[in-house]
């Protein structure tokens, strides 16, 4: 089994520890905050993607992307060995260190598959747990770790593409039908109440404001979780995203069709309002879930 090494910056100093399995996912952390309007809408003013301070600005330039490996199995020696990296303050105890993949082909893509699987990053351990041994695995530690990129000068290798199913979103298409379906959501502003007698009220807002909402998760080979990843973190952001749905989609649910050509905008991996996150998680060979939501413009 190969070996990931880790190094002080200084290269002078190198341990050696078994490959994480599947299950670890990446962050890939946007800093564009949203707004969203009393109808439930999000109008484009409501986006804030920072721009740097070049001319013309480009965008993209506070990202950052963490590694979560939620289960790391460790034999005694790897333990060992990673504890005693960064529990020192020499070479990785709030330091930044070298994660290195080598030269041959590893299968582990900790920061996304656009910086490829091999070769070095520069990285810092930002949390980790300590376990005891386990009897299953047998005498084997498991162990969390979570990593940020600081920089690295890799690039994605060259993938087959391959084609999984009909459904397009931006410039990625053939994109498999979300195996565990679409989960639409849509605000109509009415509010209800009730008395202490059990009087319904109600207040309702114009049918002009409803707001639809589709979250789903795709599951991905590496040629559609790198064109698709690859579009919405350089080119979508917080611009407006066309999605199309073939028939008996229904991605926004019964009122807005079975199929259509739909103008989105991109709320991520999670709720937060603060930024937005996509998360990609590998589970197994040529197999990526990717959790997104959209709310549809028009």
């Amino acid at each position: 089994m190969a070996n990931i090494l880790f190094k002080n910056l200084a290269e002078d100093h190198t341990v050696a520890v078994t490959m994480p399995n599947y299950g670890y996912s990446i962050e890939y952390h946007m800093p564009i905050s949203k707004v969203k309007a009393l109808d439930s809408s999000y109008p484009d003013a409501g986006f804030f993607d920072p721009p740097d301070e070049n001319e013309p600005p480009v965008y993209g330039t506070f990202d950052y992307r963490l590694c979560k490996i939620p289960a790391w199995i460790l034999p005694s020696d790897s333990k060992l060995a990673m504890n005693a990296f960064f529990d020192s303050p020499l070479y990785g105890r709030g330091l930044n260190c070298i994660m290195d993949l080598g030269n041959t082909s590893t299968g582990f893509f900790p920061f996304g598959l656009d910086k490829g699987d091999t070769g070095k990053f520069t990285v810092r351990l930002l949390e980790s747990t300590d376990s005891g041994m386990r009897l299953s695995p047998y005498k084997r530690f498991v162990e969390s770790y979570t990593f940020v990129l600081v920089s690295t000068d890799n690039v994605a290798p060259i993938f087959t593409e391959a084609l999984q199913g009909d459904f397009q979103i931006g410039t990625c298409t053939g994109l498999l039908y979300p195996q565990a379906g679409f989960k639409p959501n849509s605000e109509k502003l009415i509010y209800n109440d009730i008395s202490i007698a059990g009087v319904p009220d109600s207040i309702i807002g114009p049918a002009a404001a409803f707001s639809y909402i589709s979250a789903f998760e795709l599951l991905c080979n590496d040629s559609r979780a790198y064109t698709l990843l690859d579009g919405l973190i350089n080119t979508v952001r917080s611009n407006d995203v066309t999605i199309i749905a073939p028939l008996f989609y229904y991605i926004f649910g019964y009122d807005k069709g079975t199929s259509g050509t739909y103008t989105c905008k991109l709320l991520g991996s999670t709720d937060d309002e603060n930024e937005t996150v996509i998360i990609m998680t590998h589970n197994g060979y040529q197999q990526w879930i990717i959790p997104l939501k959209f709310w549809r413009k028009s």
